[in-house]
């Protein structure tokens, strides 16, 4: 199954970019929708790094937490 990791872009404050009707609708069509919340942004809590090593880091944990779910296609 392929997956969907959506993000906010630059420093936006974490609203999502895909709606729940939207992954509802992804998820239907066998896609796994993940939504990443930086910390320190909208419903996370933490410090907002501004998109710095902790933030990227953190972004990298989970694609790699994406790839490891059974069932998708880590290619």
């Amino acid at each position: 199954m392929g997956a969907v990791v959506e993000a906010p872009p630059g420093f936006d404050t974490g609203t999502p970019r895909i709606d729940d009707e939207q992954a509802h609708l992804l998820a239907r069509a066998g896609l796994l929708v993940v939504s990443f919340d930086p910390r320190g942004r909208g419903g996370s809590g933490g410090t907002d790094d501004y998109n710095g090593r902790i933030g990227q880091a953190d972004f990298a944990e989970v694609l790699r937490w994406t790839r490891a779910q059974s069932g998708v296609d880590a290619d």
